[in-house]
């Protein structure tokens, strides 16, 4: 009797999935693949309805960096506990937490866990950008042959940009390269369109229509100099049609309300995240969306917000290095 082919499985490990990877997970299953998801928070639609398998982990928290650390922790201690359980199913592991990719070659030397890795964000670069490890030394020269080790040990690598295949090669020994394929981030443009703003609830709820909305939508980060917006506004204070809308949280946020309210800046509006399903209508308010990378972090992020500003037909303002 012909031996019956096995059904490929995949367990995607993401703690925070957005909805671009809650995508191509769905993209994975429609291909065939019965796949897992492990994650402490999904972004879903109202009434969703999941093609995959859902296992729940601790969900990042990110109100103090104490905190964070710890729930990276938790999230990549039970990854590692879940990728023993199902060795014999393809780890698909992106860097978040960043702990996860640097305990998948254990996984893979104790019980032949293969993986795959989707690097999102490039550690411990992020770190040396941020003043919390000094580049080259000890703790910064450790974490990078632990990045080199997950990285020759992964079945395939996908980065999101060139910058970042190339800060991710440079953790690697001199001579020594691996293959890493740069696949861009997207946006889905079945989900965000352009919109006349009088046919946009967003718009006529916070009484956007007839104004020149400049937007930011995003996490309020130390990766983001959201703070020379808040002064931008300042300065353009006296434009009776413009609004300046920030929406998101994160640890600026305290900082970007104080300093609106010390400026009267009373054409901003500071809104919070929003529902999966306003967001169409939230990003195609807008006639210019805010992308911001500070200098340094062009190899260690890729803003995915760019590509959701272009589904929505807006402009784009760039806060970034000049390459």
């Amino acid at each position: 009797m012909a031996e019956t082919k096995q059904q490929p499985r995949v367990l995607a490990i993401n703690q925070l999935t957005g909805s671009l990877f809650r995508q191509l997970v769905e993209a994975i299953s429609a291909a065939g693949v019965d796949v897992t998801l492990l994650s402490g928070f999904v972004e879903t639609p109202r009434g969703y309805q999941p093609p995959y398998d859902r296992l729940t982990a601790v969900k990042l928290n990110r109100t103090s960096g104490l905190m964070r650390i710890l729930t990276w922790t938790a999230f990549a201690l039970k990854a590692f506990w879940v990728m023993m359980r199902r060795r014999r199913e393809l780890a698909f592991v992106v860097t978040n937490p960043p702990l996860t990719p640097w305990l998948a070659p254990l996984a893979r030397r104790l019980f032949g866990v293969r993986y795959a890795l989707l690097i999102y964000d490039v550690y411990p670069d992020a770190l040396v950008v941020d003043g919390r490890v000094r580049r080259e030394g000890l703790i910064h020269r450790l974490l990078k042959r632990l990045s080199a080790n997950a990285l020759r040990q992964a079945e395939c690598v996908f980065a999101l940009s060139p910058r970042m295949r190339e800060a991710l090669l440079d953790h690697l020994p001199a001579g020594e390269t691996v293959d890493i394929h740069v696949i861009p981030n997207w946006a889905d443009p079945d989900f965000i369109k352009p919109l006349a703003k009088a046919d946009n609830p967003f718009a006529v709820k916070h009484h956007l229509v007839d104004k020149f909305v400049v937007m930011y939508s995003g996490a309020f980060s130390s990766s983001h100099d959201l703070l020379s917006v808040v002064e931008a506004a300042k300065l353009l204070g006296d434009v009776d049609d413009l609004r300046f809308v920030l929406i998101g949280e994160g640890p600026q946020a305290p900082a970007i309300r104080k300093r609106v309210e010390q400026l009267q800046c009373t054409h901003v509006l500071l809104l919070p995240w929003q529902p999966v399903d306003t967001v169409p209508y939230s990003l195609t308010a807008a006639d210019c969306h805010i992308v911001s990378i500070d200098a340094g972090r062009a190899g260690t992020i890729a803003p995915c917000k760019t590509y959701s500003a272009l589904a929505a037909g807006a402009a784009i303002v760039a806060i970034s290095p000049q390459d």
